[in-house]
């Protein structure tokens, strides 16, 4: 994807934010959890930019195509 792109798309997702200014972030962690790979190139550091802390669910990070540590991979279905 070109570079260019990617800049567009990570500027639109900073400006998302509600209260960019009035909200307090010292002291507020997000816990992040990259469901299996996605969107882990991009979240995680969109919000340490903010100023977040961002503790990520190091079991989700990368690709699981079998969904290991998902108890339902679609909660629309009941579990077999």
């Amino acid at each position: 994807m070109p570079h260019k792109v990617i800049r567009a798309y990570k500027k639109m997702i900073n400006n998302l934010q509600f209260y960019p200014r009035s909200l307090s972030k010292a002291n507020l962690r997000i816990v992040y959890s990259g469901v299996n790979g996605t969107g882990r190139l991009y979240v995680p550091g969109l919000l340490k930019h903010q100023g977040y802390e961002v503790i990520e669910v190091k079991e989700h990070s990368e690709p699981d195509e079998n969904f290991t540590y998902v108890g339902n991979p679609n909660p629309e279905f009941s579990p077999a």
